[in-house]
């Protein structure tokens, strides 16, 4: 168990590297397929400090919750700022993040646990995909694929959370935008950033 969960911690910060090099890409209007990153060379540097930087992180003492959770709000962060910046939420970074996800999750939850995050995350993922469906257009697939991974591996009530926190965030900005840029309703801007803010404030009324 001991080994696993080593390898474990080394496989998730390769993850989060890749993360970090993914979203360095798409910020700069480049590629972020795969295939071009395992051309570099660099690339694998950046694998064996995110596994270094990984295995430092699980030496904390930190409980598995606690790197899960931390490794969510990185990846939010690092989506805000590509999402602010060119409009998109790559596939591949959501890949990463779910795996680094269900990795950390197979380590230190109950199998029961998972399968009733994950089930219940399906169903409204699923909902979430109609819900897409139906708007024509108005609901970002990359949101809506973003809240369906942190749906399956973090549980819909904590996304539910963040992402009313989230809309009520956005409402205040439109207003704003509204009231001093002049803007009209059908403003268009970038969601992600609001899902993080909401995050963060979550975070901040959990620990009160």
């Amino acid at each position: 168990m001991d080994a696993w969960k080593w390898a474990v911690f080394a496989v998730c910060g390769s993850l989060a590297a890749m993360r970090i090099w993914l979203a360095g890409k798409a910020f700069s209007g480049k590629t972020t397929s795969f295939l071009p990153l395992f051309l570099e060379r660099r690339f694998y540097a950046a694998l064996l400090a995110g596994a270094a930087a990984g295995i430092a992180a699980g030496s904390l003492g930190m409980s598995i919750y606690a790197l899960r959770y931390a490794d969510l709000v990185f990846s939010y962060l690092l989506l805000a700022v590509v999402d602010g910046k060119r409009r998109e939420v790559p596939d591949e970074i959501l890949l990463c993040l779910l795996s680094s996800q269900m990795l950390y999750g197979a380590t230190g939850m109950p199998v029961w646990e998972l399968r009733h995050i994950f089930t219940g995350g399906a169903v409204f993922s699923a909902c979430l995909a109609g819900a897409a469906f139906l708007s024509g257009g108005r609901m970002g697939w990359g949101d809506v694929k973003l809240l369906a991974v942190t749906a399956v591996t973090a549980g819909w009530a904590y996304t539910v959370t963040i992402a009313g926190l989230g809309l009520f965030a956005s409402f205040f900005y439109s207003l704003w935008l509204l009231a001093f840029r002049g803007t009209g309703r059908k403003a268009e801007f970038p969601f992600v950033p609001f899902l993080a803010a909401g995050m963060v404030v979550y975070a901040a009324l959990a620990k009160l």
